[in-house]
């Protein structure tokens, strides 16, 4: 794990909005770190997470 950012900062990073991280916390598709009540992500790990939902989206559908 490298150093924690807030959710600005990791949006900015990885070329999301913060709203779009919040969504994915709330859905439980992400799980940020806390720091009290304040989120916290791994810039590396956040990325992970990138490639594995690119990943997800671009399988082909079962009929």
């Amino acid at each position: 794990m490298s150093d924690l950012v807030k959710i600005a900062t990791a949006a900015k990073a990885v070329g999301l909005s913060k709203f779009t991280l919040y969504k994915a916390v709330s859905s439980g598709r992400l799980k940020p770190y806390r720091q009290g009540r304040a989120l916290r992500f791994d810039i590396q790990e956040l990325r992970d997470w990138m490639k594995e939902q690119a990943e997800e989206t671009s399988r082909p559908l079962k009929s």
